[in-house]
């Protein structure tokens, strides 16, 4: 069965095989700059107060802080929802470029990051506290879709 696609991402018609990525650095930036910018998807509906919440360390990448996406180029929407293992029944995608204008908007500088983990996992390095503009500026900018992947 074929699911519509209302939105502007792209949706493949099957998540990927490959069963590996190469191990993430942490130094390779997903940029907007070649092309279309990369999509960036969460599960679930994106709140500012979610977005507060979700900023952290991480213990592989010391001095980075920011939130987890799915995120990498060339990747489509049902590909990065299967990497992530978002099975929820709405998903919060928008792009790369989208989140860089939205923070500058708000006075922070936003780099989406690939990092360790799961295939596509991405991290968007955000200031130690996001201040509530800026987290309703980032959140703003994601859209709720229905995830291709969602359990029935």
């Amino acid at each position: 069965m074929e699911v519509a696609n209302p939105s502007p991402f792209p949706v493949s018609p099957a998540p990927s095989t490959s069963p590996k990525r190469e191990a993430a650095d942490g130094a390779n930036v997903a940029d907007a700059s070649g092309g279309e910018s990369p999509l960036v998807v969460l599960a679930g509906a994106v709140t500012p107060q979610l977005l507060q919440r979700k900023v952290s360390g991480y213990r592989r990448l010391p001095n980075v802080i920011g939130f987890s996406v799915q995120s990498t180029p060339q990747k489509t929407l049902q590909e990065l929802a299967a990497a992530g293992g978002f099975f929820d029944s709405v998903l919060s995608v928008t792009t790369v470029g989208e989140l860089q204008k939205a923070g500058q908007s708000a006075g922070v500088h936003i780099k989406v990051i690939s990092a360790p983990g799961r295939r596509f996992h991405s991290i968007v390095i955000t200031p130690r506290a996001l201040s509530t503009p800026a987290a309703q500026a980032l959140s703003s900018v994601f859209r709720q879709m229905p995830n291709p992947l969602a359990r029935q």
